[in-house]
């Protein structure tokens, strides 16, 4: 039997469809080419609960996730995008 994560399971309250209408509201994800709201998001958030706060530490914790960050529907994090996305995306969608 697989068990979830606290993380999958936390990240399962949030409605998907509500998250992405406020992308949708703010234009979050214009002109993204890799790293999509939803898995900025994720990365954020899984920083927080964990306590990572190098986005070196949080690259490196998602390519090791065995799938379970593709199962929630986050992709790859890569630092620069990551560093990138914190820069220049609307924070309105966080709140």
């Amino acid at each position: 039997m697989a068990q979830s994560t606290v993380f999958s399971q936390f990240i399962k309250l949030i409605p998907r469809p509500h998250f992405q209408e406020l992308v949708a509201r703010h234009n979050g994800d214009a002109r993204v080419r890799s790293l999509n709201c939803w898995t900025w998001f994720g990365a954020l958030l899984f920083s927080q609960m964990t306590g990572h706060d190098s986005i070196r530490a949080i690259e490196r914790v998602f390519a090791h996730q065995d799938g379970e960050a593709q199962r929630l529907g986050f992709g790859p994090v890569r630092r620069s995008t990551l560093a990138d996305a914190n820069r220049t995306r609307p924070l309105e969608i966080l709140e």
